[in-house]
């Protein structure tokens, strides 16, 4: 053989190593979005005005976080006529 199509079987197999890297790290990261999808997203629809239907997985994960409706954040206190709370 010849020295170029020595490089060249060199250069082809060097491509090839790195093209089947490249395509294992990209399957690592499609596993690792899929997961994340998978564990904090959920589907919800509206089934009637004012009324949500959710569609939870049980690959969801539940971190107890309290559900704030958007309406509560207001504040609460009253005030008197006198100004005082």
């Amino acid at each position: 053989m010849s020295t170029e199509s020595i490089k060249m079987s060199q250069t082809r197999r060097q491509l090839k190593r790195s093209i089947a890297l490249l395509l294992f790290q990209l399957n690592k990261f499609a596993q690792e979005v899929e997961h994340e999808v998978r564990t904090t997203v959920i589907q919800a629809f509206e089934t009637a005005p004012g009324r949500v239907a959710l569609r939870i997985t049980p690959d969801v994960l539940v971190d107890n976080m309290p559900y704030k409706n958007q309406k509560d954040n207001k504040s609460s206190k009253v005030k008197t006529k006198d100004g005082k709370d």
